[in-house]
């Protein structure tokens, strides 16, 4: 996989409504606040499990080095107002043990008109603001940044997939 892969709203907006909901059963008020305040970069999150998702996004990842279930899929909630939170220039592909992240991949939880900011910028290919249930995979060594929220929040999943090079 050498080039990015943008696939408007192929996830149903309630898939994407149950996962937001996850987030909100999982971590309280007071959770969410002190993490946003202690994470580096810029957004809280924490690790999930949907099945339904997993299975969902799966065919949309398009590199044959990838390892189906080597994956730690992430929630991310950006937040607006004061907080004003992004996420700087980065890979994805580096800190994982001796095997590469290969392929990322987010899914927008979160439609455009909830938030102000927060556009997906990867190097050589622009700024993206999706719809709710969107998918845009790239490869994992592509330099990539989320642009500070100034207002709402913006929800994604994020999968990394490992394997061998």
């Amino acid at each position: 996989m050498q080039t990015i892969q943008i696939l408007p709203e192929v996830i149903d907006a309630a898939l994407c409504d149950r996962v937001r909901s996850m987030w909100s059963e999982k971590l309280s008020d007071d959770t969410l606040r002190s993490w946003a305040h202690r994470v580096q970069r810029g957004a809280a999150s924490h690790e999930f499990q949907c099945v339904e998702l997993d299975e969902a996004v799966w065919p949309y990842v398009d590199d044959p080095r990838a390892e189906k279930g080597t994956c730690r899929p992430r929630i991310l909630r950006y937040i607006g107002s004061a907080q004003n939170q992004g996420y700087e220039r980065h890979v994805d592909n580096r800190g994982y043990g001796e095997r590469d992240r290969l392929v990322s991949l987010v899914v927008m939880l979160s439609d455009p008109s909830e938030y102000e900011g927060g556009a997906l910028w990867i190097e050589g290919y622009g700024e993206h603001r999706l719809p709710k249930g969107s998918v845009i995979v790239f490869p994992s060594n592509h330099l990539h940044s989320v642009g500070k929220i100034t207002a709402g929040y913006r929800y994604v999943a994020n999968y990394m997939w490992v394997g061998n090079v």
